[in-house]
């Protein structure tokens, strides 16, 4: 994503969905200067219009929030940033609303000895095959 003055910002965009349709408030709370915004479907950095449904700067102070209406079964993400390429550090997200809010979670990577035993299960599925070609023949 790039600021007023076309630097790069860094960002941190986070995938959730709502157990309830209704009025959700979502705030970001620093100490730096933040930026805070929410897509539905899909989120690209690339084009950061395309979804956008609200932003929000300076809500009180540095910090930063809206409420807006959400649906049930609906993607969103919501995207935190710095207002320039210099204003980062830590943060808080808070939402409140009628439901609860689930946040996507990612995909799990197996661990190196999880895939070798993948990988000798199916020698072992493909050495039992042959053996039985074999015998047949």
């Amino acid at each position: 994503m790039l600021d007023d003055f076309g630097m790069d910002v860094a960002y941190q965009a986070t995938e959730f969905t709502v157990l309830a349709s209704g009025a959700y408030m979502i705030t970001m709370l620093s100490e730096f200067d933040n930026y805070l915004g929410l897509y539905a479907g899909s989120f690209d950095p690339s084009s950061p219009l395309a979804n956008a449904q609200i932003y929000n700067d300076d809500l009180v102070g540095r910090n930063s929030g809206f409420t807006t209406e959400l649906t049930l079964g609906t993607s969103y993400f919501v995207v935190a940033s710095g207002y320039s390429d210099w204003d980062k550090g830590a943060y808080t997200l808070s939402f409140f609303g009628p439901g609860e809010i689930v946040l996507a979670s990612a995909g799990a990577v197996p661990e190196p000895a999880a895939w070798a035993m993948m990988i000798a299960g199916f020698g072992l599925v493909g050495g039992t095959m042959r053996q039985r070609r074999t015998a047949v023949a």
